[in-house]
């Protein structure tokens, strides 16, 4: 007899011999689970997807062979659309395939030329999408690469732009003719002010934040404030106090000022420079000009610095070389000089003022015309001989020392800033009519 073999104690594993004997199932037919509701609403369940695809397959067998190659692979459209690889001949066959046409010229569907090489046979009823039609590819390549790149697009505007952009725009003031911003812009009559230029033609008040009218017939804005109203008084008085403001925008001939003004300030800056380039940044003596050496004995009057030689009248130790360039003494001689001649009963003034010239070597002087003196004074004749003359400037200070008039002809001679100084003043003396007159006046500077 038999037996089974036994199943081990504690193991829930059938043996493999029961279940090799055990007979198998009959197979049970699956039905779809598919409802007439589930068809209506086009769900369906995996069997019957599965069905469908293997009636599209079949359907699909009958459909017209599918072109291959010689070894058996399918031929996409695209390589049935594009020329086929050339084989390698020999060289007699290639120069005679080389005076043939290449299929990349012949037209699809148009006969090969003798010689060509064969196109390959197109299926019948195949269609072929106008995307992969001959030359398409390389047709939207090559635009793909003629294409030019999209412009960028345009920066914003920087915030230094933008000031400058409204600066330009902004209006002028109807009053001072300067720019008018936004925030201080006041607009009467469809002309742009500023906050301060709208003010009252009698008091001069701002009339932006107060009340302001006109009297008939007059333009002049007047304030009409409780506490003191301008316009009130002008209707009571007369309207001599009320004054249209002038218009302040700078004329033709004060634009030529300015820009003189401009040119004489870069040549004085000039100037400048060549002092302190001589002189040096030491300090001067302020009564001669010259620095100060170590072996000097130095004065001080508050923050004035001076020699102790030039205080007592005599030369200092060291005085070597020129404090000034000549040029630069000519350039700074005064404009205009008091000449005062002291008779025996009373004092002769006269006025000359500096006179341009194209000599660079001295400066001029003739009598000034604007002077309210006249130019000619009345004198004794007799007390002119050895009379004192000394020259000052329009504050009184002295120029020069005093001198002698020797005839016609007053010669000032000094020394400062380590210049000789030489200043002549010509008389006109008239002995008949006992009239004496300045004639001119000259002014040279030589290096001592």
């Amino acid at each position: 007899m038999k037996r089974s073999p036994r199943r081990e104690r504690g193991s829930n594993i059938e043996p493999i011999e029961l279940l090799l004997d055990r007979p198998r199932p009959a197979p049970v037919e699956r039905r779809c689970c598919c409802t007439p509701r589930s068809l209506a609403n086009a769900v369906r369940c995996f069997h019957c997807l599965a069905r469908r695809g293997m009636q599209q397959f079949r359907r699909t067998r009958s459909a017209p062979p599918t072109p291959r190659d010689e070894e058996g692979g399918v031929i996409s459209p695209l390589i049935l659309a594009s020329p086929p690889r050339r084989k390698r001949r020999s060289p007699s066959e290639a120069r005679t395939v080389s005076t043939c046409a290449t299929p990349a010229n012949t037209p699809y569907g148009a006969p090969a030329p003798a010689g060509a090489f064969p196109s390959p046979p197109r299926p019948t009823g195949a269609k072929i999408s106008p995307s992969v039609q001959p030359g398409s590819v390389a047709a939207r390549l090559k635009a793909m690469q003629s294409a030019k790149p999209a412009p960028p697009p345009p920066r914003p505007p920087s915030a230094a732009a933008e000031r400058l952009r409204a600066r330009r725009a902004a209006p002028a003031c109807g009053r001072c003719g300067l720019d008018v911003h936004v925030a201080d812009r006041v607009v009467h009559r469809d002309t742009a002010y500023h906050a301060q230029c709208l003010r009252c033609g009698a008091c001069r008040r701002s009339v932006v934040d107060l009340a302001w009218g006109t009297l008939d017939g007059d333009d002049v804005l007047l304030c009409d404030d409780r506490a003191r109203s301008c316009l009130v008084k002008a209707r009571t008085a007369s309207l001599a106090h009320a004054k249209a403001d002038k218009d302040e925008r700078p004329s033709a001939t004060d634009v030529a000022g300015m820009r003189e003004a401009r040119l004489r300030a870069v040549e004085l800056v000039g100037d400048e420079l060549e002092q302190l380039a001589l002189t040096g940044i030491a300090p001067t003596c302020a009564l001669c000009g010259g620095r100060f050496a170590p072996s000097d004995r130095i004065v001080m009057q508050g923050m004035v610095k001076m020699h102790e030689a030039c205080m007592t009248g005599s030369k200092p130790a060291q005085c070597n070389g020129p404090r000034l360039p000549p040029a630069r003494a000519l350039k700074d001689a005064l404009a205009t000089l008091v000449i005062k001649v002291s008779l025996g009963k009373g004092v002769a003034t006269f006025y000359v003022a500096r006179v341009e010239q194209d000599d660079e070597t001295c400066v001029a002087y003739r009598p000034d015309p604007a002077a309210r003196a006249p130019p000619k004074r009345r004198v004794d004749i007799d007390a002119l001989a050895g009379a004192t003359v000394r020259a000052l400037s329009l504050q009184g200070a002295e120029v020069a020392p005093a001198t002698t008039l020797d005839g016609e002809i007053a010669p000032f001679r000094w020394t400062a800033q380590g210049l000789d100084w030489h200043f002549d003043v010509r008389f006109a003396i008239d002995s008949t009519k006992s009239v004496v007159a300045v004639d001119g006046a000259t002014l040279t500077v030589t290096i001592n």
